[in-house]
């Protein structure tokens, strides 16, 4: 980890798996909450730490036309935590993976270009895969949607490794839902969308290896 003597502030950005909504609760309980207690126990000192995630937002729309606002007035900051996509996969169809893509890297460059650093969240699986909601027409995401996040994943993979001050956090490989145990999927996994508060804990874990990485100079 590299150490900073200055105040750190970070902005937390995207929907509701940014905002920490969970399908059987009222309560919202982002990963912002358990990121803060690993960043507090691990020798940060002094930082801000702002989640900014709004449930059901899609990227071509409301994420794109609302970073720069809070970047303008509430920045400036020297990292922002991007997770977005998954709405816009409710209505994907196949040929739409290069606008989501480039509406994804749009918001890491306003933010790189407002003077921060970016954590790029991959998407993690959706509920086409989760439990029998597929094979019952129940699931959020389609199988269009589905292949979609995969193949715009990969495409976000390839633009980290490449872009400066980009750092990749692969939610996808480090909290799956098909390789997981009945056990592990319903600790980690609410219904197939969102995750349960252990989950969001888990992607607070994830995301603090990653942050541990950032070098702030």
């Amino acid at each position: 980890m590299t150490q900073t003597a200055r105040k750190l502030r970070i902005l937390a950005f995207g929907d509701s798996l940014t905002q920490g909504e969970t399908y059987n609760s009222t309560t919202y309980l982002p990963y912002t909450t358990r990121l803060r207690e690993l960043m507090e126990k691990n020798g940060f000192g002094c930082f801000d730490l702002d989640n900014a995630g709004i449930t059901g937002e899609f990227v071509r729309d409301e994420l794109i036309n609302r970073l720069p606002g809070i970047l303008e007035k509430q920045g400036p900051y020297d990292l922002v935590v991007i997770l977005g996509g998954t709405n816009d996969l409710s209505t994907h169809k196949t040929g739409d993976e290069e606008a989501l893509y480039k509406g994804i890297v749009q918001l890491h460059e306003l933010s790189l270009k407002h003077g921060a650093k970016t954590l790029l969240l991959t998407m993690p699986e959706s509920d086409f895969f989760y439990k029998d909601l597929a094979a019952t027409g129940t699931s959020y995401v389609k199988e269009e949607g589905e292949k979609g996040r995969v193949t715009v994943n990969e495409m976000l993979r390839e633009f980290a490794r490449k872009c400066e001050g980009v750092y990749l956090c692969d939610i996808e490989k480090a909290i799956p839902q098909r390789s997981l145990n009945e056990e592990k999927l319903d600790l980690y996994w609410d219904d197939g969308l969102h995750f349960t508060p252990e989950g969001y804990n888990k992607m607070a874990e994830v995301i603090f290896d990653t942050i541990k990485q950032v070098n702030w100079d």
